[in-house]
């Protein structure tokens, strides 16, 4: 089973970055490397600077092309339901 993912950080490791979307097909390993700063650079910024990370929201059915229609759709914070909660996840995945 593949998966599109939306992370969320606490603060954003760029400037006006808080969220990175992605694919991964081993969901277990994806977590565990962008956790380690081993995934995007977004994410490897975001260890760096010891800013925390959430996986928020989950696609299943993901697909490579479903990463580019979201990437393309841009404002990640209308898909991010802790954004759309003001801040406050109902559910910390991670």
């Amino acid at each position: 089973m593949s998966f599109c993912y939306l992370i969320h950080f606490d603060s954003p490791p760029r400037v006006n970055q808080q969220h990175c979307i992605g694919y991964t097909s081993d969901l277990p390993q994806c977590k565990a490397d962008h956790l380690a700063g081993r995934g995007s650079e977004l994410t490897k910024a975001a260890v760096k600077q010891g800013i925390s990370m959430t996986f928020a929201k989950f696609w299943t059915e993901g697909s490579r092309e479903l990463e580019i229609i979201l990437r393309q759709r841009g404002n990640y914070k209308r898909l991010c339901p802790i954004c759309r909660n003001n801040g406050k996840s109902k559910e910390n995945i991670l």
